[in-house]
C-alpha cells in the first residue's frame, strides 16, 4: 500500500518557530519561514501581518508595502496594513501621507502603541512637535516599557528646554534597556545643558563603553572635560574622535578653543577655520561662492567682510581694519545693525552695509573673526593700541555732562543673552552684582540692555543707588557716548566688555571658571585688551573669590 506524504506542518506552528527566530534577531530565517506559510496560504493574515513587520524591520520596503496591500485586500480596516503603508511612506518622505494612514489606524487600533510610536515619528518630521510628544505619551501609556519611545520624548521635551523632565526620559529608557547608547548619549547632553558637568563625563564615559567608536560622545565629553579645567583629558579625546572622523568640524572648532585658550595661535586659528564648516549658530549665513582672501595686496580688488558670531567678537576684529587698508582695495564691512553707526566713525575708507541689506559686487570675501589667522601668531603680535574706537564727540559731551558728580562714576553688567549657550556660567545675579559694587564714592550706572526676571524690580528699589541707563542705550554708538563718560565698567563676559576695552576705558571683567578662549588661562590682565583686568572663578561656578578681589579693588579705586 503508497504512503501518502506527510501532512506540512500547521501555519501557526511555522509562524510560532518565525516569532521566536525573530526574537533571536534572525530575521531573515523568520521572513523565510513567513513565505513557506504563504507559499500555501497566501491570504493568511498572521503570516502576512508577521512578513510586513519582518520587511520594515529589515528596512524592506517593497515587500513591507506588499504585505500591507494584501491585508488591506482583504479588510481594508486591517490597522497593521495601515500602519506599514504609514510607515513606509514615512520612511521615503511622504510625510503629510504617512500622517494620514497612521491617524486612521490609530482610530482604528487605539490600544496598539506601535501606531502611536510611529505617528510620533512621522509629526516630528513635519516639524509638529507638540503632536509627536503627545503620540509619545499616548504610547508611553500603553508600553511604558518603551525604551525608544522615552528616549525619543526626552528629545522633545529637550528641543523645548525641559531638560529636567529630558534627563527623566532618558532615564527611563535606560532602565528599560541599559545598552541603549543613543539614550546614553542625550542623558549627558541634558546634563551639560543643566550644569551638571561632572554627571555629563559618566554619562558619555558609559555611552564610550558601549559604543568605543561613538565619535560624538568623544567631541561632547571633551567639551566637558574643557569646562573642568581638565584641557589635557579634552584633548585627548578630540584626537581620539578626529582619529575616527578625520574631517569632523566640530572636532576641529574644539580643538581650537583649546589651543587658544594655551597662546597656541597658530594650530588655534588654523583649527578655528573649521567653525565655518559645523552646525549654526557658529556661523550666520551659507558660504559665499566668491574666493576667500588670503591677505595679499588686493590691487584696487572689492573686499567684503562679513559678520559672523556675536557682536563681541566683531568689535574684537575691528582693530584690524587698517591691516586690511593696507592692502590697497576698496572694502564692504557688513555688520549687525547696532554696530554699523560706531563703526562708520572708524578712518579707514570702509563702506559699512547692515546686515541683512543688499551686498555690493565684489570681487572677494573673508569671515571678520578670520583676520586675525592672518595676523596674530602669538600673543605679542596682537594690534592692541586703543582706542580703536571712539564715541561721537557730540553725544560724548552729552553724556559727559549728564553723568557728572561727585565721586566716580562705574558703569554695570551683569548678564549676557539668556541664548547664549554658556549664559549660567558666565552671568550674574544683579543683586550679587550691585552688592558687591556699592560703596561710599562711587555712583553706579546700569549698562544692562536685556533684562531679567527680578532685574526691573531692583533696579525701580535701587533708584538712587543705581541709575538705569539701558533704555537711552540705543546702540553701540549710544553705548560708547555713554562709557566716555565713566571712569570704569565693571561687566560679565559681554560685548560691553569688549567696547570698553576697544574705547581704551578701564574695565574689570568678571570671568566663569571655564573661560572663553580669548581670555586665555591664568593671566589676570589680556593682550586684547590693555585697560582690561580679569577676575577669575578659582572653583566651577563659585563667584566668591573673584568677587572678593573685585571689592578688595573697589575700595582701593574709591579711594585714590
Amino acid at each position: 500500500m503508497d504512503q501518502s506524504p506527510p501532512e506540512p506542518p500547521l501555519p501557526q506552528k511555522v509562524l510560532a518557530a518565525a516569532l521566536t527566530l525573530r526574537g533571536q534577531n534572525r530575521r531573515d530565517e523568520a521572513q523565510r519561514l513567513c513565505a513557506l506559510v504563504l507559499d500555501r496560504h497566501p491570504d493568511d493574515r498572521d503570516a502576512l501581518t508577521l512578513s510586513a513587520v519582518l520587511s520594515l524591520e529589515t528596512d524592506r520596503l517593497d515587500p513591507a508595502a506588499d504585505a500591507a496591500r494584501r491585508l488591506l485586500a482583504l479588510d481594508e480596516k486591517n490597522p497593521t496594513g495601515l500602519m506599514t503603508l504609514g510607515f513606509v511612506a514615512h520612511r521615503r518622505g511622504h510625510h503629510d501621507e504617512a500622517v494620514a494612514l497612521l491617524e486612521t489606524a490609530a482610530l482604528l487600533a487605539p490600544g496598539q502603541p506601535e501606531i502611536q510610536f510611529n505617528l510620533a515619528l512621522c509629526y516630528d518630521a513635519l516639524g509638529r512637535h507638540g503632536e509627536a510628544e503627545a503620540a509619545l505619551r499616548r504610547e508611553l501609556a500603553l508600553n511604558p516599557a518603551h525604551a525608544l519611545a522615552w528616549n525619543d520624548l526626552g528629545t522633545q521635551l529637550s528641543r523645548d528646554g525641559a531638560d529636567a523632565e529630558a534627563e527623566e526620559c532618558f532615564r527611563a529608557a535606560l532602565k528599560h534597556r541599559p545598552d541603549l547608547v543613543m539614550a546614553q548619549f542625550n542623558l549627558g547632553n541634558s546634563l551639560r545643558r543643566r550644569d551638571a558637568i561632572e554627571d555629563s563625563v559618566a554619562a558619555y564615559q558609559r555611552c564610550l563603553e558601549l559604543q568605543p567608536d561613538y565619535w560624538n560622545a568623544l567631541i561632547n565629553l571633551a567639551v566637558s572635560w574643557r569646562d573642568l579645567g581638565r584641557l589635557d583629558r579634552a584633548e585627548e579625546c578630540l584626537t581620539a574622535a578626529l582619529a575616527l572622523v578625520p574631517d569632523s568640524p566640530e572636532a576641529h572648532f574644539n580643538l581650537s578653543q583649546i589651543a587658544l585658550l594655551k597662546g597656541d595661535f597658530v594650530t588655534g586659528w588654523r583649527e578655528y577655520e573649521a567653525r565655518l564648516h559645523a552646525p549654526a549658530p557658529v556661523r550666520h549665513r551659507a558660504p559665499f561662492s566668491r574666493p576667500r582672501w588670503d591677505g595679499g595686496p588686493l590691487h584696487g580688488r572689492t573686499l567684503l567682510l562679513h559678520t559672523e558670531q556675536g557682536l563681541g567678537d566683531l568689535i574684537l576684529a575691528l582693530r584690524f581694519l587698517p591691516r586690511v587698508a593696507a592692502a590697497g582695495g576698496r572694502i564692504l564691512l557688513e555688520l549687525p545693525a547696532p554696530l554699523t553707526r560706531l563703526a562708520r566713525r572708524r578712518p579707514e575708507p570702509a563702506e559699512v552695509i547692515p546686515f541683512g541689506s543688499p551686498l555690493p559686487a565684489f570681487d572677494c570675501q573673508l569671515p571678520l573673526m578670520s583676520l586675525p589667522g592672518l595676523y596674530v601668531d602669538r600673543a605679542a603680535a596682537i594690534p592692541a593700541q586703543v582706542p580703536y574706537l571712539s564715541p561721537d564727540p557730540a553725544e560724548a559731551a552729552a553724556w559727559a555732562a549728564r553723568l557728572a558728580g561727585p565721586g566716580k562714576a562705574v558703569g554695570l553688567v551683569w548678564a549676557g543673552s539668556p541664548d547664549h549657550p554658556a549664559d549660567a556660567q558666565r552671568s550674574l545675579p544683579a543683586a550679587t552684582l550691585l552688592a558687591a559694587a556699592s560703596r561710599p564714592g562711587l555712583r553706579l550706572f546700569s549698562l544692562q540692555r536685556q533684562l531679567r526676571d527680578g532685574d526691573r524690580a531692583l533696579l525701580d528699589g535701587a533708584a538712587g543707588t543705581l541709575d538705569d541707563l539701558g533704555p537711552t542705550l540705543t546702540d553701540f554708538a549710544a553705548t560708547a557716548a555713554a562709557i566716555s563718560g565713566l571712569d570704569l565698567v565693571i561687566a560679565v563676559d559681554t560685548a560691553v566688555a569688549h567696547l570698553a576695552g576697544a574705547l581704551g576705558k578701564p574695565v574689570w571683567l568678571l570671568l566663569p571658571f571655564a573661560p572663553d578662549w580669548r581670555w586665555m588661562l591664568e593671566r589676570d590682565d589680556s593682550p586684547w585688551y590693555p585697560s582690561l583686568r580679569l577676575f577669575r572663578q578659582r572653583r566651577r561656578g563659585d563667584w566668591s573669590a573673584p568677587l572678593a578681589a573685585l571689592s578688595q579693588a573697589l575700595d582701593r579705586f574709591a579711594a585714590a
